[in-house]
């Protein structure tokens, strides 16, 4: 099919087109391996495998680390809920105690009103009767 370099037929198993291929190529293998060829492959998957459970074993850590880290926070998170229940319930009780506060303030602010109008009453009366005192003891 191809020329050699001299220009005459090359031989039929020397062309690549024609050779015979192994199991290993056909399978997308390459050429045999070496014993220590496959002791080097072993010793390198056997530290690709030693650096995965290594870092595998780091994840883990972290892991419990990190669950550790969120137990804290909700207990945290718990504790700040419960707080703020209190919070509110003193809120509302004291929202309720000014309310009432607020009504008694009203109460006395009215009594305060009343108690000023019987005052001058009470003063104007005097006064009224201070002067017909006078005017009955002038006259007398």
């Amino acid at each position: 099919m191809s020329s050699g370099q001299d220009g005459g037929p090359r031989s039929p198993g020397r062309d690549p087109e024609l050779q015979v291929t192994t199991k290993e190529h056909d399978f997308g293998l390459g050429a045999p391996v070496s014993e220590a060829e496959n002791y080097q492959n072993t010793l390198q998957l056997e530290r690709e495998v030693r650096n995965q459970d290594r870092f595998i074993s780091a994840l883990k850590l972290q892991i419990e680390d990190l669950k550790q880290t969120n137990h804290g926070l909700e207990e945290y998170v718990r504790k700040l809920l419960h707080s703020k229940e209190v919070v509110s319930s003193q809120v509302d009780d004291l929202t309720s105690h000014n309310e009432h506060l607020c009504k008694e303030l009203i109460k006395i602010d009215q009594l305060a009103e009343q108690l000023e109008k019987e005052k001058n009453f009470v003063v104007d009366s005097a006064n009224k009767e201070l002067e017909e005192a006078k005017v009955k003891f002038c006259l007398a």
